[in-house]
């Protein structure tokens, strides 16, 4: 019988997908290379095998989650596929009840990586020699092959030779043998390991691994005399292939699977099978979409000036050098100054940290940034263990390289300045102008500033300004769409859009910026003749993989490699979910009993992200209108005062004659505190830290010789189960089944209000029975259960106990962490409120009322302000573009035409553009209620500049060189005065109490001169050294803090002491200087708990 083609479904986290075998690890899912994910499900391809009677195929499920789509395959065509992956004796007539031709074994047969011939026999009485087919698959080991198992990670004792085979043929119908070392690889089957197969086997055999084409099919029957079939996954069209397509295999008369000559077609395509072919190159003409609605339709052979295929010249490369060199000095002069810990150095300094050492922390920022900051200091020769813990600390006394790591994002922020340079020239400006931009970009006080200190937003802008001058430099290149450099410059803009959000969610105001200019590119495309639809798709699908898929591609990437770095469990764990915890290295490990019966001993859980415990102790509530009666809290350890106890509901009982009873979906139950003997009980009292009439206090209330009462009794309400676990949906199983807990009289449930409590209450958080609450924070799950002996044998000592099964937590995938973690940043920024003493609303910015205060020493100041007149100049530029367009508009309605002097077309093209970019990133920031500060601004701010820049050009266009160059000059040096009047803030440089005096051209800039020479605060330090409580991140939130931490509303550091070789050194603090993100603390865990009842 010739070979056959046998066809496959490999599943993987849920998905079809076709995976490069010796990739796939359970500790380092980072290393898997996935060839192709489908869109489809499982189901579409066992139709689409049926459909074209493809028989002998085989499901194969690579590790947890791929269950139900399993079973949905098997469904769609029951008996025609075999199932393999966790198998057992157990579980194997199941699988052959649901639709399995035939089930597939390998892990199990070797506990221990040792084979076990009982265990094997055992499957086969399970479910017959007929329907038990052996996977042996293998790696090749010197000159033999070795069984591996757990999906090809694991060596077992077992070589693939004759003897093997013939023993394994007694219990098994067929073999299943991959390839481990070449599956996925496409490039070429092991012939020697098809040619044994077809020697030594005596059943039917299935070999997959490397086939590349159908000449594979003909190689494989050649070898092994046509007893050995073939299984073809990623060469397949159907998988992405290019090389094999499925409807080359057809039905024989005798029912063999053979491949049929080229030209016959027995099936339309599949839906989502794409062909990829490289574009030609074509020569159709383009369009620029401007902020005032018109559009410049442009082609090889003639194109605007503001729209040209600019190319570098000679002049721009001097220029491009020079302004570099210049750059780079303004950046980086004088970065050990100051030599301590300013700012927000505190949060992201410390991040670093936790990057070399691999330890898991929580940001309410996307990673990239910081991973620069971590990759700086790591080459520097930072170690990781200085802990930036508050401002003032001295860096040199703990020999930390904090001047390299300045140095990146200085070096970043000098980059943004030859940028400058090209955006003008690609937006068709004379050197001229693109210089004075560049100047202005160059000496700009908050720029320098920010780019000088281990700050977040200086690769921010960094990645922002890279994005637009890549967008620009692609406008220029319309007359050659679809060729290399168009392609370079399209992809490079997505690339540089996924990195801008990757380092702050700011980074996401781009999309509308280029969104809306691609969208009016199209739009016009529509009305272009010479473009065919189908170079208009091709316009269309090429800004949307570049603009969008790539951008999203980068993000998930950036975080692939945060988690990747992150393997160790850290700080801000508390936060996230047991499911998330339990990913990491030293994380959540539990494994508990699963199934929950009456008499278990239990500890619940609050299964919102932020979770804690139910939990009771000797202390009663001491709040006015309280019961008195015993506490009920929830805390974020676990400890014994968590343990209950649930039994049948007042004056019920079960029976438990045939043994244990399983609380199930609808029971009324008591829950009994192990420690004190109290019942969980509810009433007619309000809660400590509420009054509404829907609020009702929870308590633990009973005593010696009473039985309790009707208001002990709680109805378990089954929200839902895991999938994968049969019966969790219909009984309360531990980790596996959600559910609330609903007060029989009361009508109210289990409700945890993230409140924290009182002193009295050691500042746990308040749990109450509240009526009418969502789901979503009254929803409980049991992470510990435990079923006494005393209650698993009857009066006579009999063993009733059913066997013990158990549950634990199954770590999140890579893509469930990404999730779950940006879930939490979007709650975390929506909530993060506070009152910092420099914190600023968006209609302060552009006027520059007030900067920030980031760092006081003996003599000087860091201080956070721009350059006033490139601020307030580009401000107003940004204003007439929108004055001069809406007059135009009116007098074009009039049919007016103002022209501009020749340079409206060029004007509004390019300053339109960039006005628009401008109020994406500055107008969304009136509708933040989070805290906000001047730097939120510098991204709206570099587009302003060029909008000044532009604006100047259009003003000077039609003066005499002399006069145009004498308002350039004039500019550059109202600037520059500017800039080193200001430059004593920015640098640190020392100065005098009346220089820094005068220096307040605004009285709202409260810079504190008292630090200057001949200041209160110039001489030395107070005596008083006091430790910050105020420098905690968003991580350390209310649960993850035990009652012994300090407390959130102590003072802020006063002056910080540390000890280097010379002895103590001080470095005075004002108290207002703390970081962005620490005064907001309290506010966030506040306005959650206020938001809780949502």
């Amino acid at each position: 019988m010739p070979t056959k083609f046998r066809p496959c479904i490999d599943l993987h986290n849920g998905q079809v997908k076709q995976i490069v075998g010796g990739t796939l690890h359970d500790n380092n899912v980072d290393q898997l290379q996935t060839n192709f994910v489908s869109a489809q499900p499982s189901a579409y391809y066992a139709r689409l095998y049926q459909e074209n009677s493809l028989t002998g195929g085989h499901v194969i499920m690579l590790g947890p989650g791929n269950e139900q789509a399993a079973i949905e395959a098997l469904a769609s065509w029951r008996d025609g596929m075999q199932l393999g992956g966790g198998i057992t004796a157990d579980n194997a007539q199941r699988w052959v009840e649901r639709g399995a031709s035939k089930v597939i074994v390998t892990s199990w047969l070797f506990p221990d990586a040792r084979f076990s011939e009982e265990r094997l026999q055992l499957l086969a009485r399970a479910v017959g020699r007929d329907r038990l087919v052996v996977d042996l698959s293998c790696r090749r080991i010197g000159d033999g092959w070795v069984v591996a198992m757990d999906r090809w990670q694991t060596l077992t004792d077992m070589k693939v030779e004759q003897a093997t085979l013939e023993m394994l043929a007694q219990y098994c119908s067929e073999f299943l043998v991959h390839a481990a070392d070449v599956e996925g690889l496409c490039n070429g089957i092991d012939e020697e390991l098809v040619a044994v197969l077809g020697r030594w086997s005596t059943i039917p055999v299935t070999y997959a691994g490397g086939a590349s084409d159908l000449g594979d099919l003909e190689l494989v029957d050649r070898l092994s005399g046509g007893k050995v079939d073939l299984t073809i996954g990623s060469a397949l069209d159907i998988f992405g292939g290019t090389r094999i397509k499925l409807n080359d295999f057809d039905m024989d008369k005798e029912g063999k699977h053979g491949h049929k000559p080229k030209g016959h077609s027995m099936r339309p395509e599949p839906p989502g099978t794409v062909q990829a072919r490289v574009p030609k190159i074509s020569k159709d003409a383009g369009t620029l979409p401007s902020a005032d609605g018109t559009v410049s339709v442009v082609s090889h052979k003639h194109v605007p000036a503001f729209f040209s295929q600019w190319e570098m010249t000679r002049t721009d490369m001097l220029s491009l050098i020079a302004i570099t060199l210049v750059a780079i000095v303004v950046r980086c002069y004088g970065l050990s100054t100051p030599g301590s810990v300013v700012f927000d150095e505190v949060h992201f300094g410390k991040f670093a940290g936790k990057y070399i050492n691999g330890t898991y922390f929580y940001d309410l920022h996307p990673p990239l940034a910081k991973m620069m900051f971590a990759l700086a200091g790591k080459l520097a020769g930072y170690d990781g263990v200085f802990d930036f813990k508050s401002i003032g600390l001295d860096y040199a006394a703990a020999g930390v390289p904090y001047v390299a790591m300045r140095l990146m994002p200085a070096l970043l922020g000098a980059v943004t300045v030859p940028a400058t340079y090209i955006v003008a020239r690609a937006c068709g400006y004379a050197t001229d102008t693109a210089g004075l931009a560049s100047l202005l970009v160059c000496f700009e006080n908050g720029l320098v500033t920010q780019s000088r200190l281990i700050l977040l937003d200086s690769p921010l802008v960094f990645f922002t300004v890279l994005s637009l001058t890549t967008w620009s430099v692609f406008w220029t290149k319309q007359g050659r769409p679809f060729s290399g450099a168009w392609w370079f410059w399209l992809l490079a803009t997505g690339v540089m859009m996924g990195c801008a959000a990757s380092c702050k969610w700011v980074g996401l105001f781009l999309f509308p910026a280029i969104g809306l200019s691609t969208v009016s590119d199209l739009w016009d495309k529509i009305a272009d003749l010479s473009i065919t639809p189908t170079k208009w798709i091709k316009h269309f699908v090429a800004r949307a993989m570049g603009l969008l898929v790539v951008p999203f591609a980068v993000y998930m990437f950036w975080f692939h490699v945060h988690f990747a770095v992150l393997y160790k469990t850290g700080d801000g764990k508390s936060m996230m979910s047991p499911e998330f915890q339990a990913a990491f290295v030293g994380g959540l490990n539990v494994i508990t009993d699963r199934d929950v019966f009456y008499g278990s001993e239990v500890r619940l859980r609050s299964s919102n992200a932020a979770s804690g415990y139910l939990h009771s102790h000797t202390h009663n509530w001491q709040h006015e209108k309280g019961s008195g009666q015993q506490q009920i809290t929830l805390y974020g350890f676990a400890d014994q005062n968590n343990i209950w106890i649930v039994e049948p509901a007042y004056n019920t009982t079960v029976d438990s004659s045939n043994g244990p009873v399983p609380v199930g979906d609808g029971d009324s139950i008591r829950l009994r505190h192990k420690i004190t003997d109290k019942y969980l009980h509810s009433h007619d009292k309000k809660p400590a830290l509420s009054s509404e009439d829907h609020k009702f206090e929870l308590s633990g209330y009973g005593f010696p010789g009473f039985a309790g009462d009707s208001n002990d009794n709680f109805k378990v309400e089954i929200l839902s189960g895991d999938k994968a676990m049969e019966g969790s949906d219909k009984t309360v199983q531990s980790i596996y089944t959600r559910f609330r807990l609903i007060h029989q009289n009361l009508g109210c449930a289990v409700f945890n209000s993230r409140k924290k409590l009182p002193k009295w209450a050691f500042e746990q958080t308040e749990v109450n029975c509240m009526r009418n609450c969502r789901p979503r924070m009254s929803t409980w799950h049991v992470e510990f259960a435990r079923l006494p002996e005393s209650n698993s044998t009857d009066a006579d000592g009999a063993q009733k106990r059913l066997p013990v099964r158990k549950a634990r937590y199954r770590p999140l995938s890579v893509l469930g962490k990404i999730a779950e973690y940006n879930r939490l940043m979007a709650n975390s920024n929506a909530h993060l409120t506070g009152d910092h003493p420099f914190a600023a609303r968006p209609h302060h910015w552009p006027w520059l009322r007030r900067g920030t205060a980031y760092w006081g020493g003996l003599g000087n100041v860091v201080y956070q302000l721009g350059n006033p007149p490139v601020w307030w100049a580009s401000f107003g530029a940004v204003l007439l573009v929108l004055a001069v367009r809406t007059v135009l508009f009116l007098l074009d309605k009039r049919q007016i035409n103002v022209t501009l002097g020749g340079q409206r077309r060029k004007y509004f093209s390019a300053a339109g553009f960039f006005t628009f970019a401008w109020s994406c990133h500055y107008v969304p920031f009136f509708l933040m209620g989070r805290e906000l500060f001047i730097h939120h601004y510098f991204p709206a701010l570099w587009m302003a500049i060029l909008v000044l820049a532009f604006t100047l050009d259009l003003f000077t266009a039609r003066m005499p060189s002399v006069v145009r160059w004498s308002v350039y000059a004039a500019a550059a040096a109202v600037t520059l005065y500017a800039f080193q009047t200001f430059s004593y803030i920015t640098y640190a440089r020392i100065w005098t109490k009346d220089a820094c005096l005068r220096t307040k051209w605004l009285s709202t800039w409260d810079f504190d001169c008292e630090h200057a020479i001949g200041g209160a605060r110039s001489i030395k330090p107070p005596e008083t050294s006091v430790s910050s409580s105020l420098d905690a991140s968003v991580s350390d939130s209310a649960l993850a803090k035990k009652p012994a931490d300090p407390k959130p509303g102590e003072p802020p550091v006063v002056s910080a002491t540390t000890t280097g070789g010379n002895g103590p050194k001080h470095v005075y603090v004002k108290p207002e200087f703390v970081s962005s993100e620490s005064s907001s603390l309290d506010s966030l865990m506040s306005s959650q708990a206020e938001h809780a009842e949502l």
